[in-house]
Parts: structure tokens; C-alpha cells; sequence
């Protein structure tokens, strides 16, 4: 489900993309260039901005809507929109001069390559319904195959590694991503997340340069879009929770352990185990809420197939001489704080992690094998 005004929210941005992609490096920064409007003329910069900002708060409102697949697809196009944002900034920072006067001669890929932008404008112009994740539950209405407790209790075991091992290692990814930074700079990124980040990132940005303070303003853009993402309520947990797992991190702990504090599985796990234990189920129910268990895995992975691109945008920007600019450096570091955010709320909403806010876009192993067992 999209709307005509959605529709073409959508289409207006993802024209304004492809034009600010088409124009030559050596125009952009030149005095008399497309992106510099005449006199009387908005600045197509800005206003590619201010369409973007809107897009954000227009794709939003659907994270509300009463069919689930719409609810995914709207938080499929805002990190899609996150990632292209990143794209727009690298952009406009590659065309930014370094100290000396020369032009960036940074390579403009790093591994894992970017998703072509064509690829995530796509996304961007498709129907909202058509974006969400695989299914997360089995249909064609063929029955699942008999099982045992013991079976089942396999496959969310076998569950909660796959969502586990998926989060560590996008999350390792991220925390790379903030290696090298001042501890006074994290810090001061971490306490920017439950602050309003644009109003520093606005004065900051008088002190620039007019493409530098337009790339930093699309770093923004995807900040914004990564918190819409996670929604109101998750994202006030995230920003309780942000500066203490970055103090954790800075006092030692390992990816893999504070991911074993703050997903506490044990007592999911534990909680299933007790449900099997006090009750006889059907072997059909079993096989029931195996099936539907193992589907989580597929929808998780497709869920968070955009996160490495989000994570090469990020790269790209710190390759590029203009981006050593501390107001950049900044709103990167916040971005990744987004991202970690992101990933590790996701996986909350596969296991059910007790500590969490739950995004609950998807029912989790827990919901999901009590839901499947509950009607016998």
C-alpha cells in the first residue's frame, strides 16, 4: 500500500537524486553551478533537503499503519533513505577541495561495495507493502511436518544463534566504524543522541564551507531516518542506553559480552523450556511453531540486508580528505551510535529481549511459540 501523495513524495526525491548525481565534480564545486541557484532562485541543495526531511516524516506515519508488511516495508525505505543520504554526503564531499586546493583523489568504493543507487532508489519509489521482509510465517497452506519438544527447542536454540550471530557481527562492524575517534569526541557523539542533534550540527556547520555543511546536513538525514526507523519509544530506550554500553565498551568488554548483557537469551530461552516442560503439546503444534520459528530466520536476514550498505556509506565518508572536518566526524560517529541502535533492537525483536524497549514490527520466538501452541 502506497498513497498517490507518497507516491510522489517519493518519485520528486528520487529525481532530485539522480540530477545531483548527473552533475560533474568540477561543476559542483565551482562558483556558477547547477546547485548554486541564481539570485531569487532556491538552491536545488536546499530543497533537495527540505524533500528529503519531508519523505522522512511522510514515510514515518506509516510505521503506524494496521498491516503489518506496511509497517516493515516504511522501515525498509527509511534505512534505504539512511543509506542513500550517506551516498549524497560522500557525494558532495568528494567534490569538496582538500587543504592544499586539490581535488579529493579518494577511491570512491571500499568492500563491502555500496548497492548501486539506483538499486536503493528503487526501494524508495516501490509500494511499502512490496519492501517488507520475507514472510514470518510459513503459508501456502501446506502443514508443517509433525515434531517433538526437543525438535523445536533445537530450532529456537538454532533461532536465537542465527539473530545473535547476525547482530555481533554488524555490531563489530559499526563499533570498527568509531575506532580512531577522540574518547572525548565519543562521548560527546553518544550524548548527542539524547540531545537535538541538528541545532549543533546547524552552528557547527556556520563554521564550513557551503558543501561541507550541505553534506553534513544529509549525515543528519540519515540519523533522522535511522531513528524514525526504530520509532518513538525505542528510540528514547536507545537514548538511556547508548552511553552505557559505550562506557562499557571503553571499559574493556567485548562485542560478544555486552551483547550477552543486553539480550540476557538465557531467560528467553528458559521461559520456553518451562512452557514445554508443564504441558503436553500436539506433535502438529510442534511442528507448528518449529516451522514458524524457523521463518524468523529468513525474515531477520532479509530485515537486515541494508545494513551492510549503511555501513559502506559510513566507510566512504571517513576515506574522503574533507570528511577529517570535525563537524563530519561528529555526525558520523552519531550515525553509527543510530546504527548500532538499529541492528541491536532488530535482533530485541527476535528474541524477545527482556531489557528492551520492543520495536514489535515482528512477533519473536517467544510470541511466536506461544502463539503457534496457544490454541491447542
Amino acid at each position: 500500500m502506497t498513497t498517490n501523495d507518497y507516491a510522489a513524495s517519493a518519485a520528486q526525491f528520487s529525481r532530485e537524486v539522480r540530477l545531483l548525481f548527473d552533475v560533474d565534480e568540477e561543476v559542483l564545486r565551482g562558483p556558477a553551478t547547477a546547485t548554486a541557484a541564481p539570485d531569487g532562485m532556491p538552491d536545488p541543495l536546499d530543497q533537495l533537503v527540505e524533500h528529503s526531511t519531508a519523505l522522512v516524516e511522510e514515510t514515518a506515519g506509516y510505521l503506524d499503519a494496521e498491516d503489518p508488511a506496511v509497517q516493515l516495508g516504511a522501515e525498509q525505505h527509511l534505512v534505504a533513505h539512511a543509506a542513500i543520504a550517506l551516498q549524497v554526503a560522500e557525494r558532495l564531499l568528494d567534490a569538496v577541495e582538500d587543504e592544499e586546493g586539490a581535488p579529493s583523489t579518494a577511491p570512491s568504493r571500499i568492500a563491502p561495495d555500496p548497492v548501486d543507487i539506483e538499486e536503493l532508489l528503487s526501494i524508495i519509489e516501490s509500494p511499502l507493502d512490496s519492501s517488507a521482509p520475507e514472510p514470518m510465517r510459513t503459508s501456502d497452506g501446506v502443514p508443517p511436518l509433525p515434531a517433538k519438544s526437543d525438535e523445536l527447542m533445537a530450532t529456537v536454540d538454532q533461532t536465537v544463534d542465527h539473530v545473535m550471530e547476525g547482530v555481533a557481527e554488524n555490531s563489530r562492524d559499526s563499533l570498527a566504524g568509531l575506532i580512531g575517534l577522540d574518547v572525548a569526541l565519543l562521548k560527546e557523539a553518544a550524548d548527542l543522541v539524547s540531545v537535538e542533534l541538528g541545532a549543533l550540527i546547524e552552528k557547527l556547520g556556520e563554521q564550513t564551507s557551503r558543501l561541507i555543511a550541505r553534506a553534513v546536513a544529509f549525515i543528519v538525514q540519515a540519523y533522522d531516518s535511522l531513528l524514525a526507523a526504530l520509532g518513538q519509544d525505542v528510540t528514547s530506550d536507545l537514548r538511556r542506553q547508548a552511553a552505557d554500553w559505550t562506557e562499557r565498551l571503553q571499559e574493556g568488554e567485548t562485542v560478544e559480552q555486552l551483547l550477552g548483557y543486553i539480550f540476557d537469551t538465557e531467560t528467553t530461552l528458559e521461559e520456553i523450556e518451562t512452557m514445554l516442560t508443564l504441558r503436553r503439546f500436539p506433535s502438529t503444534s510442534l511442528g507448528q511453531a518449529q516451522s514458524n520459528v524457523q521463518a524468523l530466520q529468513l525474515s531477520f536476514s532479509d530485515r537486515t540486508k541494508l545494513v551492510g550498505q549503511l555501513l559502506a556509506g559510513l566507510g566512504l565518508l571517513k576515506r574522503i580528505p574533507a570528511a577529517r572536518n570535525p563537524v563530519v566526524e561528529v555526525a558520523s560517529a552519531v550515525v553509527y551510535i543510530a546504527l548500532i541502535g538499529l541492528i541491536i533492537y532488530v535482533g530485541a525483536d527476535y528474541v524477545d529481549a527482556p531489557r528492551l524497549e520492543r520495536i514489535g514490527r515482528v512477533s519473536g520466538i517467544l510470541h511466536t511459540v506461544r502463539d503457534s501452541l496457544i490454541a491447542v
